[in-house]
């Protein structure tokens, strides 16, 4: 009976806190985490051992769990199971081992394991087991060995990453791509985004874009566009998000075949110089590339003629619009 009075005198509070270790020795005691950084509906192992060499006559340990957190426990010990007089366990409360003769323990012996197994459901990424006032008798059984201060051991929860986001473009105002079924929408592959109107800045040109990510607008020579400056024909729009691809466009502004952002006399001469295949100032016969003849094929039908020249030359003298 003296000794069942005595075991409950010896308790080792387990709760699930926050804290910042996997190991902690108190007194004779220490409780390591076996596992870390474990996955929802997974078990966290601790394990508890005696570091000296000892004869125990009680054991006994109390345990508290958040019960949003863990669904069940399974505490295994390392005795004897000969020698073992009771071994109880209430949930979320006392566990208790009394032996009939003195049970002999080797210095470093791990006396139990304790397994804690997490419910799918948690969200929660850290938490931590609290050792506190661990206790037990040996063969002076009228002696009662605490382990003295609270211990805290932490441990990680696994959650899987959330599925970022694919890196999206698109617009209402302008078309991406040389596809005609969808214009509005990025899709790997596209070089270019046209249709562009003449005098637009890069704010407005950035204000008529959707993404997830983040814009640039690159001029030819690689430098930022700036806020208020003019977006023209072969300037890069760069889209980026950590984790993508990069998106990257080649800007055409409608009728901007000198990349200056603006449409005027300039534009209007050398779209007639390369429908006559002239000369141009330098003496060499006008040849557009590629994104020239984008910028100067008004009417997109893949070639530049004088119905092309007229439209110019009726946005220049404000008849018409692009």
């Amino acid at each position: 009976m003296k000794k069942y009075i005595l075991s409950f005198c010896c308790s080792v509070i387990l709760l699930i806190l926050f804290s910042s270790c996997s190991k902690a020795t108190t007194g004779d005691i220490e409780t390591t985490l076996k596992t870390n950084n474990v996955k929802p509906g997974e078990e966290v192992i601790i394990s508890m051992k005696i570091t000296k060499p000892i004869s125990l006559y009680t054991f006994e340990t109390e345990i508290h769990y958040d019960t949003n957190i863990v669904e069940s426990i399974d505490i295994k010990n390392n005795f004897n199971s000969d020698n073992i007089i009771s071994e109880t366990y209430s949930v979320n409360g006392l566990y208790s081992i009394i032996f009939n003769d003195l049970e002999s323990i080797n210095a470093n012996d791990e006396i139990i394991v304790v397994k804690l197994k997490l419910k799918d459901t948690i969200t929660d990424t850290k938490s931590v087991v609290t050792i506190e006032e661990t206790a037990y008798t040996d063969e002076n059984f009228d002696d009662i060995y605490y382990a003295g201060e609270i211990a805290k051991i932490e441990f990680d929860i696994y959650q899987e990453p959330e599925e970022s986001e694919p890196l999206y473009l698109s617009t209402e105002k302008y078309k991406i791509g040389e596809n005609d079924e969808d214009t509005s929408n990025y899709q790997d592959g596209d070089k270019y985004i046209t249709r562009v109107s003449p005098n637009t800045t890069s704010s407005e040109f950035i204000a008529n874009l959707k993404t997830n990510g983040n814009i640039t607008v690159y001029k030819q020579d690689g430098s930022i566009l700036g806020d208020d400056e003019l977006v023209g024909t072969g300037m890069t729009i760069k889209v980026t998000k950590e984790g993508n691809t990069d998106i990257s466009l080649t800007v055409i502004v409608t009728g901007d075949v000198n990349s200056d952002g603006i449409v005027d006399i300039t534009d209007l001469v050398k779209v007639r110089q390369q429908i006559q295949q002239l000369f141009d100032i330098d003496g060499k016969v006008t040849k557009f590339d590629e994104k020239q003849n984008k910028a100067g094929d008004i009417n997109e039908d893949l070639f530049i003629d004088i119905t092309d020249l007229v439209k110019i030359r009726r946005y220049i003298q404000q008849i018409d619009i692009f």
